[in-house]
């Protein structure tokens, strides 16, 4: 899935492909610069530009950008790594006069982050061949094995990257503090 989560200073964003209208805001993953307005054609024509459906950053959300709610930010502070979350859209047809109606079809929509259940873990060499097996046929099964181990064989422990570390930082104090904020 796509990356739709962004952090720009200590503000987040949380982006949707959908069609840019004149009174969005969208975001240019290029160079993290956020706009509205005028230009929303040109927004739309430009890959890099993606419409912010939720956020932090209390200016947006005064012009009716939707909040980011309090439960998913609590998860996420537990999941810093995330990148990529489900969003639910709901259309409102009722005249809410303190929401942006659109002014074609007079709806509004809200939207509802979707938080998972569990933590992702990481895939098993035996599950990794499991789906190789049912996804690939022949010598692409072996070819898929042999990739997984090469990667597998890669991997460095906890105390191995903390060395790494050190031995670029020259403390282990701050070693540990950068490897703690950034393992996941």
């Amino acid at each position: 899935m796509e990356r739709n989560i962004y952090k720009i200073e200590k503000e987040l964003f949380v982006t949707s492909d959908e069609e840019i209208t004149r009174n969005d805001y969208w975001l240019n993953i290029d160079n993290n610069t956020i706009s509205n307005g005028e230009m929303f054609e040109l927004a739309n024509d430009a890959p890099s530009c993606k419409k912010i459906i939720l956020t932090t950053d209390q200016d947006l959300i005064k012009d009716d950008v939707q909040a980011i709610d309090d439960e998913f930010l609590e998860w996420f502070v537990n999941n810093p790594s995330c990148e990529f979350v489900v969003v639910k859209q709901k259309q409102h047809f009722e005249a809410d006069k303190s929401k942006r109606i659109n002014p074609l079809n007079g709806v509004y929509y809200s939207y509802k982050i979707i938080i998972p259940k569990e933590e992702p873990k990481q895939e098993t060499l035996e599950e990794a061949k499991k789906y190789a097996e049912l996804s690939y046929y022949g010598d692409e099964v072996d070819a898929f094995i042999a990739g997984a181990k090469w990667q597998a064989e890669r991997m460095y422990s906890e105390e191995e990257v903390l060395e790494l570390i050190d031995n670029f930082s020259g403390s282990v104090r701050q070693a540990k503090e950068w490897f703690e904020q950034f393992k996941k």
